[in-house]
């Protein structure tokens, strides 16, 4: 699971650098993209386009949480776990 925060754009940079470094090692590693912090969008930086390039260009999917409240983190670990069963 790669996380950024979505108040914070330079995190999503990092997300990237963080993939080919799990895949120089890993290079089957299934990756799914938290984009926490859903519960502050109204200080959002990072756009849902932008979520979706990365997502694309790393072949994973992105799921907009909130560790705070909870949102969505189910969905994301139910998906992760379904990778890792296919992977097997």
């Amino acid at each position: 699971i790669l996380v950024c925060d979505l108040t914070r754009r330079e995190t999503i940079d990092k997300m990237t650098a963080y993939a080919k470094a799990i895949h120089a090692i890993t290079p089957q590693a299934p990756l799914v993209l938290a984009a926490n912090k859903l519960d502050l969008m109204p200080e959002r930086a990072i756009s849902d386009q932008m979520l979706q390039n990365v997502a694309q260009q790393l072949g994973s999917s992105v799921h907009l949480v909130s560790a705070k409240t909870g949102d969505h983190v189910e969905a994301l670990f139910k998906e992760l776990a379904s990778l890792l069963v296919q992977n097997v």
